[in-house]
């Protein structure tokens, strides 16, 4: 199934990284993602605050927004944090059970 660009977006536009970041670790936290982006390696986590983070630094770096008409890397790379979000979230559900 296609995954619909502009939910993405509004998904990713929803994590504050200044909630989550202290001012004196954001310069490394920075240079963390860039080294992700730059490889474009899916960071291997299953804390879904982490992965929104990604998501979402991901958007700014590429300066994407509601209305970009992404190219087959971006949509791939924010695809696969979506569905790693998804599937941590499956997850839960059956734990909860």
């Amino acid at each position: 199934s296609s995954r619909n660009w502009k939910e993405v977006y509004d998904f990713s536009q929803t994590f504050d990284i200044d909630k989550y970041s202290k001012s004196n670790n954001i310069s490394e936290k920075t240079a963390y993602l860039k080294i992700y982006f730059s490889n474009h390696i899916l960071v291997d986590s299953e804390n879904i605050t982490e992965l929104r983070a990604v998501l979402s630094n991901y958007i700014k770096e590429q300066n994407l927004d509601r209305n970009s008409n992404l190219d087959y890397e971006q949509r791939s790379f924010t695809s696969g944090i979506i569905s790693k979000i998804n599937n941590i979230i499956y997850n839960k559900l059956w734990e909860d059970k």
